[in-house]
């Protein structure tokens, strides 16, 4: 079978390996550590290449950028860890220096497989999380995520459900965190119709501004070398390509559940975080910025797809 799911283990945890054993394409995934996407490499004309730009083993745990990592119930940064919600003034815990909750709480939990498919043609596995009304996180919420990864022929896919099992109404954000390796010559392209303009600590101020005659107008290319880049956009179509030497990466984004895109280019320079998410940062306390309310007893679902394609 040309399609095969492996699991291993090492000092960071455990993992999911899906496997295509004819063309040497896999993806990768932490089960320990909130359904991390650790690395991939996908195939384009019988040549592999590193899509994903993982953390080193030594700081795979660590993760001080959160690579790959899953961010639920809520994306990016939330000041001073706080935030009201149905009249009530509520503390998530704080996992940064300033004191403010970044990037959710599932990052580092562990994940229950509860599926796996093969075919003759992909290969999934699926991870389970639950969020209990416990009312110690900051978020006394029952709701709960499946995370399906699908490799497929020169792309995988990864498709979210949420699920609320309280008797409630339950404020959520989610998204996805990944660092795509660029080189050199490597520009961004997208088509999107503004960004959110943030303060001077990077926090939204609540409006957004055209991306036409501003320096974030990626339609016809944004060249990624030597530029600092730290800004939320407003998705049009949710496409969003990586041109680099090698190849273009399409990051496929289900633009009504991902209504926005996340950008950052880290210190290194060596990879772009290009980050689906369903809202801006701190849409807790701006609603207006992306905050979805899902009511007791509903689902809602989304994907995004990572595609390799000839330049």
């Amino acid at each position: 079978m040309t399609f095969i799911i492996e699991k291993i283990e090492n000092n960071n945890g455990c993992f999911t390996v899906i496997k295509n054993s004819k063309t040497g394409e896999y993806l990768k995934i932490s089960n320990d550590w909130g359904g991390t996407v650790v690395s991939s490499a996908l195939n384009l004309c019988g040549k592999l290449y590193e899509v994903i730009s993982p953390d080193q083993d030594e700081d795979f745990i660590k993760n001080p950028l959160f690579r790959g990592r899953m961010l639920f119930p809520f994306n990016d940064r939330i000041p001073d860890a706080q935030y009201t919600f149905g009249g009530k003034t509520l503390k998530l815990p704080s996992n940064i220096d300033d004191g403010s909750a970044i990037h959710g709480l599932i990052y580092k939990m562990k994940l229950e497989e509860v599926e796996r498919i093969i075919s003759d043609n992909s290969a999934s596995v699926t991870l389970f999380a639950s969020l209990l009304e416990d009312g110690n996180s900051g978020y006394p919420f029952n709701v709960e995520l499946k995370i399906t990864y699908t490799l497929l022929a020169g792309s995988f896919k990864i498709d979210f459900n949420i699920y609320n099992g309280g008797q409630s109404d339950a404020p959520y954000a989610l998204g996805w965190h990944p660092y795509f390796t660029t080189d050199n010559s490597a520009a961004i392209y997208g088509e999107f119709s503004s960004y959110v303009d943030v303060d001077d600590e990077l926090l939204p101020t609540g409006e957004n501004i055209d991306v036409k005659d501003s320096p974030y107008d990626f339609s016809k290319g944004w060249q990624v070398k030597d530029r600092d880049l730290d800004l939320g956009f407003v998705v049009t179509d949710g496409i969003t390509t990586l041109k680099t030497a090698d190849y273009n990466l399409i990051i496929d984004q289900d633009n009504e559940f991902f209504p926005y895109t996340q950008m950052y280019i880290p210190d290194d320079k060596k990879s772009v975080a290009i980050e689906p998410i369903t809202a801006a940062t701190n849409s807790f306390n701006i609603p207006s910025l992306g905050l979805r309310i899902i009511p007791p007893g509903d689902s809602e679902s989304g994907s995004v797809r990572i595609i390799i394609s000839q330049l």
